[in-house]
């Protein structure tokens, strides 16, 4: 969230450094699309934010994130840190000026990550 208000996208790299706040799940304009899913609708319900003209989800904790593409090949039971340049990596941000924050941790065969945004986070220096 930038400093206006403004969801944003989430970035560890110095210089254009933002801490996460949550996960994007989906941009939702009616939650009926999710009626097959009833978790994921009750979710997107509860959570949800308008952001200009859209609505869209975004989850903080509690639930399980399953890469489909199975190319994260993280090690289980170890952090998962916001990457520079947004998304999500094992390899702690370490630059001058970088975030490091722990977004969850990997689980399972490493493809899958509980999420559990941490609102806190170190700038390095």
């Amino acid at each position: 969230m930038d400093s206006n208000g403004q969801w944003v996208a989430a970035d560890a790299a110095s210089g254009t450094a933002v801490n996460a706040l949550g996960v994007l799940a989906a941009p939702v304009t009616d939650p009926a699309d999710f009626a097959s899913v009833p978790e994921v609708q009750d979710v997107i319900v509860s959570e949800r934010e308008l952001v200009g003209e859209n609505r869209i989800a975004a989850v903080k904790n509690g639930v399980i994130l399953v890469n489909s593409d199975e190319d994260w090949g993280f090690t289980p039971g170890q952090p998962i840190y916001l990457g520079t340049g947004g998304g999500f990596t094992q390899t702690k941000p370490s630059a001058s000026g970088d975030i490091v924050q722990i977004l969850g941790v990997a689980i399972n065969d490493g493809n899958e990550m509980f999420l559990d945004v941490d609102y806190g986070y170190e700038t390095v220096v």
